[in-house]
């Protein structure tokens, strides 16, 4: 019997025989192992038809594609969640059965996701489990954004950004809860929100009572007891804890405005002042108290405006007493324990410890008194300012308070 003949019978049986000549890896599939020396040459023979996109397999072209289409074959059978792979679904799962697989061999520690993390970036000390994390995690380097919005100049260097952006033009909201009138583009969103009628608070802090249904809220919230700003502004002092957060600050300086109204010429820095804008094209009406006339656009002022009604005040500073119905009050609060004044005058010496006691500042050196009475000439530089003068004319009483 051929050689060629002896290794097609044992293909057949199942066992190993076709060998890797650089690292050893085994299989019996001969496509397995071509696809699997392209791991070693680089080769992508496999080019997505809508982007630049190569993979060195089918398979992994297929996947891709479903970010295009949004395709979600795989659905999880206790809860609205879908998946494009089916290894992000198996995933999923284990936050319903609470299984944690993989274990530490010092303690009894047990996690949902192996920690292993082999690929490495050569330009800092990232690390991931995932190729496809390290590619992305290569853009914050090179600056590439391969991925192109068709109705303006908007540019992402992953895909899941795109996304949200395009929600922009759209205005779509997909998910809808039946309990209340809120509605989201993200799932992520809407799964949040679901928590704020179940009442479950999954997320606790270790140094205080804090309890949040967000994990993120929590991530915030702990910068409150370290001090932590992890990242910084190359172009001024500035500090955040959240990446996203120093990405917007830097378009002050750059003056990028990717967000574009698809009515009328409005481009915004941010995507919440887009869909405020668009607001204004709709005839949506903005968020109201229902124990008060207090309205906003943003649910998150309202959250915070209620706690004035009920008394909640659910952040807790860790050296005094104080208790504060929103997270920025508290953070402004523990600027008196530590004296930090992060926010700089650039005209003077002048030190802030919010962004908007400096913008008021500001304005004695600009001059620009941005609140303007309906009724007269009269201008100010501060919003109460403003409204002391509307009601001297509620009142007709002459009232000229300092500007």
């Amino acid at each position: 019997m051929s050689s060629g003949k002896r290794k097609k019978r044992r293909v057949t049986d199942g066992e190993k025989v076709l060998e890797c000549d650089v690292c050893g890896y085994k299989t019996s599939k001969t496509a397995h192992l071509r696809d699997h020396k392209r791991t070693h040459t680089g080769e992508k023979p496999f080019t997505c038809d809508q982007c630049e996109y190569r993979a060195a397999n089918s398979s992994g072209l297929k996947k891709h594609a479903r970010t295009h289409t949004g395709e979600k074959p795989y659905m999880c059978d206790q809860c609205d969640y879908r998946a494009i792979q089916r290894a992000h679904l198996r995933e999923h799962e284990r936050t319903h059965t609470g299984e944690r697989p993989y274990a530490c061999d010092e303690c009894d520690y047990r996690m949902r996701h192996a920690g292993e993390r082999p690929h490495a970036c050569h330009l800092c000390q990232f690390r991931t489990c995932e190729a496809s994390h390290l590619r992305e995690h290569a853009r914050t380097h090179t600056g590439e954004r391969p991925y192109v919005c068709g109705e303006c100049d908007y540019r992402a260097a992953i895909m899941s950004s795109l996304k949200k952006h395009l929600r922009t033009h759209t205005g779509g909201k997909v998910y809808s809860c039946h309990q209340c009138d809120f509605t989201s583009k993200w799932s992520s969103n809407f799964v949040k929100h679901k928590r704020t009628h179940t009442g479950v608070k999954r997320y606790s802090c270790n140094r205080c009572e804090f309890t949040t249904a967000s994990r993120d809220e929590l991530k915030s919230h702990k910068a409150t007891h370290t001090g932590e700003r992890r990242f910084v502004c190359d172009q001024c002092d500035y500090k955040t804890n959240h990446s996203n957060t120093l990405k917007t600050h830097k378009r002050k300086h750059t003056g990028e405005r990717p967000y574009a109204c698809r009515w009328c010429d409005y481009k915004a820095s941010q995507s919440i002042q887009l869909r405020v804008h668009v607001k204004t094209h709709t005839g949506e009406s903005p968020l109201k108290c229902d124990q008060c006339d207090y309205t906003t656009w943003y649910l998150s002022n309202l959250r915070s405006h209620q706690r004035r009604h009920s008394g909640e005040r659910p952040y807790a500073c860790d050296q005094c007493d104080y208790r504060g119905s929103a997270l920025s009050y508290l953070q402004q609060h523990r600027m008196r324990h530590t004296g930090e004044r992060p926010y700089i005058c650039h005209w003077c010496d002048y030190a802030a410890k919010c962004s908007g006691q400096l913008r008021q500042h500001t304005r004695t050196h600009t001059g620009e008194k941005p609140y303007a009475c309906l009724h007269c000439h009269y201008r100010s530089t501060q919003l109460s300012n403003l409204k002391a003068h509307v009601r001297a004319h509620q009142n007709h009483k002459p009232h000229q308070p300092s500007t």
